[in-house]
C-alpha cells in the first residue's frame, strides 16, 4: 500500500509539476497574448488617430474652402447688386431723358397749337371786325336809304 501510496504521491507530484510547468507554458503564453493584445490595440489605436487625424486636416481643409467659397459668394453678390444698381439707374436715368425728350416734344406741339390757336383767333377776331365793319357800313346804308325813301315818299306825298 505504502508503494501504491508512493507512487500515487508520485505521480501526482509529477501531475501537479506538470500542471505548474503547462500554467507557467500558459502564464507565458497569456502574457504573450496579452503584450500582442495591447500591441494590437495600441497599433488599432495609433491607426484610428492617424485617421482622426487626417479626416481633422481634411475637414479643416473643407472649412478653409467652404469659408473662401462663401467669401467669394459674397463678393460676387456684391458685385452683381453694383451691376444691378447700376443698369437700374442707366435705366431711370433713361427713362428720365425720354420723359424729358417727350416733354419737351410736347411742350414744342403745345406751343405750336397754342401759336396756331392764336394766330386762327386772331384770325376770326379780324373776321369778326371786318363782319362789323360791314354791318355797321350796312346799317348806315340802310339808315341813309330809308331817310332818302321816307323823303322821297315825302316829296311823293307833297307834289301830290
Amino acid at each position: 500500500i505504502n508503494d501504491d501510496l508512493f507512487l500515487s504521491i508520485s505521480k501526482l507530484t509529477t501531475d501537479v509539476t506538470t500542471l505548474k510547468a503547462k500554467l507557467k507554458e500558459m502564464q507565458k503564453l497569456k502574457n504573450s497574448m496579452d503584450e500582442n493584445f495591447k500591441e494590437a490595440v495600441q497599433e488599432y489605436h495609433f491607426t484610428v488617430i492617424e485617421q482622426l487625424t487626417e479626416l481633422k486636416h481634411q475637414l479643416d481643409e473643407s472649412r478653409l474652402k467652404n469659408e473662401a467659397l462663401d467669401h467669394s459668394i459674397t463678393v460676387i453678390t456684391k458685385k452683381l447688386e453694383q451691376i444691378i444698381h447700376g443698369k437700374e439707374d442707366k435705366l431711370q436715368t433713361m427713362v428720365v431723358e425720354q420723359y424729358t425728350l417727350m416733354k419737351e416734344e410736347l411742350n414744342k406741339m403745345r406751343t405750336e397749337i397754342d401759336y396756331k390757336t392764336q394766330k386762327q383767333n386772331q384770325s376770326l377776331i379780324n373776321q369778326v371786325s371786318v363782319l362789323k365793319k360791314a354791318i355797321l357800313e350796312l346799317e348806315k346804308s340802310k339808315e341813309k336809304l330809308e331817310y332818302d325813301y321816307e323823303r322821297k315818299l315825302l316829296y311823293i306825298i307833297k307834289v301830290n
